[in-house]
């Protein structure tokens, strides 16, 4: 089973106060329905929650692909964070569910970064992050994605490509 605790900080450097992860007063870009879609087993998705909705943020969650794309297919959501492999299928089917989805959010896989990273960008993801998840690098990673999903939406629907 995949831990998704917190750890230690990551050295990388890549984290900013809490504050600055609040969604901010928008734009061009309505509030998106649903910030977040955890896709994936019930610790993601608690940890999902219990590391946002604190901070104003909404989030909501899948087990599978099938239940990810009734979340999705309607649009309104601005990030998706999707294990590597799910019951159904894998992250790669829900790129592909977000081609089709009206103003895709940004993807984050959650998986093996060696053998993920190039693909999960050629696909259009944003980010890929390594398990044991740590605490900074996913606040960091998931507002990255949710400030890139609106600037694409200022801009007039460019991809919001992160890696």
């Amino acid at each position: 089973m995949t831990a998704y605790a917190p750890s230690a900080p990551s050295k990388i450097g890549r984290t900013q106060p809490m504050a600055s992860l609040r969604p901010a007063a928008l734009q061009p870009h309505e509030r998106p329905e649903i910030d977040i879609v955890a896709i994936g087993n019930v610790t993601l998705s608690l940890y999902i929650s219990g590391l946002f909705q604190n901070l104003g943020w909404t989030t909501a969650s899948a087990a599978t692909c099938a239940a990810g794309e009734a979340l999705l297919r309607p649009g309104g959501t601005a990030v998706v964070i999707c294990e590597e492999t799910l019951p159904d299928g894998t992250w790669l089917d829900i790129a592909g569910l977000l081609e089709t989805v009206p103003d895709p959010p940004a993807l984050i896989v959650v998986g093996d970064i060696r053998a993920l990273e190039h693909e999960v960008t050629a696909q259009g993801g944003f980010d890929v992050l390594a398990s044991p998840l740590r605490e900074s690098e996913v606040m960091w990673s998931v507002a990255s994605a949710w400030h890139a999903w609106m600037q694409r939406g200022e801009e007039g629907g460019a991809s919001c490509d992160g890696i």
